[in-house]
This record gives structure tokens, sequence and C-alpha cells, in this order.
């Protein structure tokens, strides 16, 4: 039997629905993190009232849709879309485990009739699945990497897990078929993640993603998929990680920035830390307390050809 959707918030350029624990927006233009326009406010306010009637047993995870033909595939920031850009702890109810998301490259699907809207080229879901079920397994493994933080680092920076995936105990696991493109400067066009996260178990009693910009796991790991080119950003990142990790100098540091043998993203010359992570086009971090007072990464590298 299909769900009745209720309408909870609308406006010319804005429509957003319930129906039994889905909710569903539709937007004119795609959710900013700083809104400017009255619309889009109140539909991100009255999104964040229903994200937090979103909550998981200890068998499910958030599973977020954006559907757009606006953006390609390199430009959808799908995560940022759909968790970041809400802010707040919103998600701290619903993304106890983890959370899901996947962009697609279509025409979004139609409200129904009778909320009498149309025209919008942007549309957003969330809704809670089970932890267990089958995800992104119609795509390839590129590489797989693991990494434990020893020290347990509070995460307050994107170059903490940064400097977990470049350094030399990290565990990575190359296919034979992207060892040779990355031989040959082959880069990754589209990708996908999977990120299974053990948190401290003395971290803030639960590690909620997305709560603040600094703790964004995605961005963290596809940071490490470039080689840095920009000297300034890179002689400040040097500084900065070393002087975070006493045990490294900024030589070593900056070796790895300017040296990387998993450069899956190509080189970046930006003088902002900004990765390309818009090339994520879906991703599943899994969330667990981890037995001992300490971080521990294991990730999926997925291509999307």
């Amino acid at each position: 039997m299909e769900r009745k959707r209720r309408i909870v918030s609308k406006s010319e350029y804005h429509l957003l629905l319930e129906s039994g624990g889905k909710i569903e927006l539709w937007m004119k233009k795609r959710l900013s993190n700083e809104p400017k326009d009255s619309w889009m406010k109140e539909a991100r306010t009255s999104l964040r009232d229903k994200l937090k009637t979103l909550k998981a047993n200890s068998d499910e995870i958030i599973d977020g849709i954006y559907i757009s033909r606006e953006c390609g595939g390199h430009s959808t920031d799908v995560d940022n879309v759909l968790f970041y850009n809400v802010r707040g702890d919103y998600f701290k109810e619903s993304s106890r485990n983890g959370l899901r998301f996947r962009y697609l490259a279509k025409e979004p699907p139609q409200p129904p009739e009778s909320s009498k809207g149309k025209g919008f080229a942007h549309y957003q879901s969330y809704e809670l699945s089970e932890v267990n079920a089958p995800f992104l397994n119609e795509y390839e493994s590129a590489a797989s990497y693991e990494f434990e933080f020893v020290n347990a680092p509070k995460l307050k920076l994107k170059e903490d897990i940064w400097w977990g995936f470049v350094n030399d105990d990290a565990k990575w696991n190359v296919s034979a078929e992207w060892k040779l493109k990355l031989r040959q400067r082959e880069v990754l066009k589209d990708f996908a993640l999977r990120a299974d996260v053990r948190y401290p178990k003395s971290y803030k009693k639960q590690y909620v993603p997305y709560h603040e910009k600094d703790e964004d796991v995605f961005d963290g790991i596809a940071s490490a998929m470039h080689v840095w080119t920009n000297q300034k950003r890179v002689d400040e990142v040097a500084s900065c990680v070393a002087a975070a990790y006493q045990e490294v100098s900024c030589e070593s540091v900056r070796a790895k920035l300017q040296n990387n043998n998993h450069a899956f993203l190509g080189k970046n010359n930006k003088q902002r830390w900004d990765p390309a992570d818009d090339k994520c086009v879906a991703g599943e971090l899994l969330l667990s307390p981890n037995s001992k007072d300490n971080w521990r990464f294991k990730v999926e590298i997925l291509a999307i050809e």
C-alpha cells in the first residue's frame, strides 16, 4: 500500500512532504549551506524539524538520496547537500550507526498531483534503512586501506584524517588495474566510498557525523587521494600536522603532501584545503564505538566509470 504523503511546508519554490518515516524535499535551487532566499531558509527549518523525528534503532541507518539533472557528477557535493548544508545536530538520532548517500543524475520524481508542485529541478529524500542492506555492491573496488589512531586525536582538522591515511602505518591494498592506472597518472572520474569507522569509547558518548565541519570524514579521505602542489598551502598544512603530531617533522609531512603513491584524484593546486570530494557520488559511513580509546578506519574506494 502506498504511503500517504502529508505536506509539511511549501512555497512557489519548494515542497516538503512526509510519508510514514520518509521525508522528501523538492526545490527550484540546490540546498545551500548558508541560504539567502527566505523560502530556502523556511524549507531548511522545516526539514530540520522533521529530521529530528527520525530515530534509528540499533540495526538502522539513515539513507539520503539527491536527484537532479542540473548538476554534473563532478559538482554535486551530494554529501554536503544532504547532510552538511542542513547543519547542526539534526542527524544525532538518525546517524548513530552511520549514514548512506547517493546522487542520481536524472529528472527528479514528480510530487503528487494533490500538492500541485511543478518545475522543481532538485529533489532530496531521507529515510531509515537496515544497516545490513546491500549498498554499492554493483561497483568493483579500486583500493582499500585501514589505519588506527593510537593516540585518539580529536579530529578537529581534516588534516588529522589525511595524515592517518598517508603515513607509513596505513595498510593499503590497491587492485592490479589501478596500480597500473596510477603509474600512468590516470585519475578517478566519479567514485564511491565505504568507510567503517570505530570511534573511541570515550568520544562524547557518540560520534555525530557532519555536526561540525572539521569532522567531515569524507572530505578528509578525499584529501588523502591528492598530490598537493600549492606551496603556500603545503607549508601551512605541514606546520599544522607536525605541531599536532610532535613525533613527525614538517619535512616528512611536506613530502607526503607532494609525493603520494595513492593519488586517485590527481594534483590539487588550490590554496584552500579543498579536495575533489564532489566527485564522490555515493558513500556509506558505518559507525560504532571501539573497544579501545582509539579511532580505527577501514576505507574502500570504488571506481564509477
